[in-house]
């Protein structure tokens, strides 16, 4: 077994099924705030996957990152591996349009230790932006696409 076995059937079972989603949002925890709170956005799984990112799976990543940062602004965008990369290499390996893929995570101290913690507040932020994005970010839940979303 290796990690992201998951991420990887799942991502095969929707291309199998021809069921590709117009976006992938994971969610997870960081070690990125060292017991502090926070919130990272980790939005590039080019750079830790196989697949070199077309200019339109830049833009949607982009558009992506760009309206998380309006819903909460102290949101830190950065990068780490996690399955959003193997959702992010599997599904933009195989279809087009492009399928932006990222994670949204709390912060979480110390990491793969006994005693973790995350902060309850994290969490419910976690949920509050996600479901504000869910609820108005354009051609999320509907059938458009959404890269050419610029504000």
């Amino acid at each position: 077994m290796h990690s992201g076995i998951g991420a990887r059937r799942i991502a095969e079972y929707l291309l199998e099924q021809n069921r590709v989603p117009s976006l992938v949002i994971t969610l997870d925890t960081t070690p990125l705030f060292k017991g502090q709170r926070g919130l990272a956005l980790y939005s590039r799984p080019w750079e830790f996957g196989s697949v070199s990112p077309s200019e339109e799976l830049v833009a949607a990543t982009q558009a992506v990152e760009k309206y998380m940062q309006r819903i909460h602004p102290s949101i830190r965008i950065c990068n780490n591996t996690n399955d959003y990369v193997i959702y992010g290499t599997v599904l933009n390996s195989a279809s087009s349009p492009p399928v932006p893929s990222l994670a949204l995570e709390p912060a979480i101290y110390p990491y793969h230790q006994t005693n973790e913690r995350v902060y309850l507040s994290d969490i419910e932020t976690v949920i509050g932006v996600l479901r504000f994005f869910l609820e108005t970010f354009p051609g999320v839940l509907g059938s458009a696409r959404f890269s050419g979303y610029t504000h």
